[in-house]
């Protein structure tokens, strides 16, 4: 039944305007993350159903969706290119715009950094990421991302296209207290995963495609994070 369900998504989806297509993944990534308010898949049998249709929907709405793996995490792991020095002077960069960085909803947002930009569009980081994405163009966007105050974070949710596939570098992850934060992804198939990176590690994830979030930042814990954007091309 929620199978059954999933198509006629799909194919109500089928006969929208791009407009209209835009308004009705967004509704379904606000259902997406609206069923899973604590970083948990809901376990009751209705909400459990509900949020697989609406995430399963969203995965294979996608033109590319048979390049996303049933987590939505195209990679892992500490790339050669992010070498001590490079990761040493992007943190640099990111500790220097710290003070001017701007409170976006719960984190604080930093842009226009010259390393982080040109690495953002450079061949190494686009090939990279296609080897593990399929085709990708870069859409030049690299944020830093500061998660300072307790209780900061990202709810469960689903990005924008600019997003669509999003490289994450974790650049620091302090932690005085008991208990870290982590990257959570919540995929229709499967549990959830919890993923707690360490500096210099990139996750490259079908973020508009896959609901994820960032748990709430605790006591003596603080945290800064690299993200690119790029678009998938093709199918």
């Amino acid at each position: 039944m929620p199978a059954d369900l999933s198509d006629k998504l799909r194919r109500f989806n089928d006969g929208l305007s791009a407009a209209e297509k835009a308004n009705f993944k967004l509704i379904l990534g606000l259902a997406a993350g609206g069923l899973a308010p604590n970083f948990a898949k809901p376990v009751d049998r209705a909400n459990a159903s509900a949020f697989y249709i609406v995430s399963d929907t969203l995965a294979r709405l996608q033109p590319y969706s048979k390049r996303i793996s049933p987590n939505g995490i195209a990679y892992r792991g500490t790339p050669t290119f992010i070498t001590p020095i490079i990761l040493r002077e992007l943190q640099d960069e990111a500790r220097s715009l710290r003070p001017s960085a701007r409170r976006f909803e719960e984190h604080f947002l930093g842009c226009g950094a010259p390393i982080a930009n040109r690495l953002a569009i450079s061949a190494e980081l686009t090939s990279f990421v296609t080897k593990y994405a399929g085709e990708v163009r870069p859409t030049g966007i690299a944020s830093f991302l500061y998660y300072d105050d307790v209780g900061q974070g990202i709810d469960p949710h689903i990005d924008t296209d600019i997003f669509s596939v999003n490289v994450l570098l974790m650049l620091e992850h302090e932690c005085a207290g008991q208990g870290r934060s982590a990257l959570v992804v919540l995929p229709p198939h499967g549990d959830r995963e919890r993923l707690e990176l360490i500096p210099g590690e990139v996750v490259i994830m079908f973020a508009g495609s896959i609901t994820h979030g960032r748990e709430r930042i605790k006591p003596g814990e603080r945290v800064s994070i690299l993200t690119f954007g790029f678009q998938p091309l093709g199918i």
